[in-house]
């Protein structure tokens, strides 16, 4: 199972990549765990220790995920998750 990884705003100028895919299968909770190891040093821009940071947000397919629910939230095969900053548009 393959699912795509986008970033926006200054979140993807600090972490230096536009997005990366996964190979996860489980819980959004889950994929957020494999992404903070993969992003070693640099995760610190999304993270505050094991939780999201309160200005991170989480959409899987553009559907806002509210952090309550991210640990429920089952990631399919081709889901793009997008991770941006609270307070970015245009």
């Amino acid at each position: 199972m393959v699912v795509k990884i986008r970033f926006f705003a200054w979140l993807r100028e600090k972490i230096g990549m536009n997005s990366i895919e996964m190979s996860y299968s489980g819980s959004l909770q889950g994929l957020l765990n494999e992404l903070k190891k993969y992003l070693e040093g640099k995760a610190n821009v999304i993270f505050d220790g094991n939780n999201l940071k309160g200005d991170v947000l989480i959409s899987v397919n553009n559907k806002l995920i509210p952090i309550r629910k991210i640990k429920d939230f089952n990631v399919k095969d081709g889901d793009v998750i997008d991770i941006f900053p609270m307070g970015i548009g245009g």
